[in-house]
């Protein structure tokens, strides 16, 4: 996928081209969860829920189910409030898409104002997911040291980045690493 920043009027902007598009008018084809639940499986659009159904229904590999729960995981540790089933895809040989739409959403600036104060407040793993939320929960605390060292970002984002690494490692050493 290409991606490229933008920084406009204090701003900096990134921008993935989509991944099921190819050249001015071509389209890839693929699913959203949403799509797969309203015409098979009736789902609750919960991602770590939702890949459970077509798991079962032989839809999607075994390895897939794991793959989107880890996602899901990584995407709350990272503040990811905007998951919902629209958000998480397949190609049409029903692997899973490259994510999108991953980014902390919890701290978009609201209409009006700028940033709100708001802390992360992960759940920790049931013990059947504690493997796959030990490793969604590594990587997320890259992913905020990577946000926490950018210059393109504002020292305050670049504070609660901070924050947030600092209480995803401490809950990884809880976890027993």
């Amino acid at each position: 996928m290409t991606s490229r920043s933008y920084q406009f009027a204090g701003r900096t902007f990134y921008e993935v081209d989509r991944i099921d598009r190819h050249g001015e008018f071509g389209r890839f084809c693929v699913c959203s969860l949403h799509e797969l639940n309203a015409a098979l499986f009736g789902g609750t659009g919960n991602w770590s829920d939702g890949a459970d159904a077509p798991s079962h229904v032989n839809y999607i590999s075994e390895e897939t189910a794991p793959q989107i729960k880890l996602l899901a995981h990584f995407g709350r540790m990272i503040s990811n409030t905007d998951m919902h089933d629209g958000n998480l895809a397949f190609l049409l040989d029903m692997r899973l898409a490259p994510a999108y739409d991953m980014l902390p959403m919890m701290y978009a600036p609201q209409r009006g104002a700028e940033l709100i104060e708001r802390k992360l407040n992960p759940a920790l793993p049931l013990p059947n997911e504690r493997e796959s939320w030990m490793r969604a929960a590594k990587a997320a605390v890259v992913f905020l040291r990577r946000v926490e060292g950018d210059e393109r970002i504002s020292s305050a984002f670049r504070q609660i980045a901070k924050g947030n690494a600092e209480l995803s490692d401490r809950l990884v050493i809880g976890q027993g690493r």
